[in-house]
């Protein structure tokens, strides 16, 4: 096995990591948005956090895990398991990247009058970072989402056995 298979967080815990790093910027863009009028100290410390706690769930998954390393990786340094799979996430991830983008436009040409809606400059920064953080993460965290145990360090809930 080559180094870039390197794990070692069990299968619930980079499940959750995923959910937090991609949940807790959401909550943060969410709370931004819709505090617009009452941006208070306390509003913006709670924005804040959520973005490192999102941050931190990033570097956690993709640093401790080389899952970032394994989907970035050229194929002369994986074995035919890792390119299968990194393949699959990457496959995977741009059929949710082109259903969610063409939906948009879909909606945005025929279905709903988009003059009707007013982007503030804050939420239009919100929107291209939150679609930078996915397309850029994306196959990654569907790398370390769908991850199966290489043996038998995992029981049948995911939890890492000593």
């Amino acid at each position: 096995m080559s180094k870039v298979s390197e794990r070692s967080l069990s299968a619930a815990v980079r499940k959750s990591t995923v959910l937090v790093m991609y949940g807790a910027y959401g909550v943060a863009c969410v709370l931004w948005v819709f505090a617009e009028g009452l941006r208070t100290l306390p509003i913006a410390i709670s924005v804040v956090a959520l973005l490192l706690l999102s941050l931190g769930a990033l570097i956690l998954l993709f640093q401790k895990t080389r899952y970032w390393k394994w989907g970035n990786s050229p194929d002369a340094e994986l074995d035919e398991f890792q390119i299968s799979s990194r393949n699959a996430a990457y496959k995977n991830a741009y059929i949710i990247v082109a259903s969610v983008s063409l939906l948009v436009m879909f909606a945005a040409r025929i279905g709903y009058d988009v003059t009707q809606i007013t982007v503030t400059e804050s939420a239009g920064e919100i929107l291209f970072w939150g679609w930078f953080l996915l397309v850029l993460t994306l196959p990654a965290a569907l790398l370390a989402w769908t991850e199966k145990p290489f043996d038998d360090d995992e029981d049948e809930l995911g939890i890492a056995r000593r």
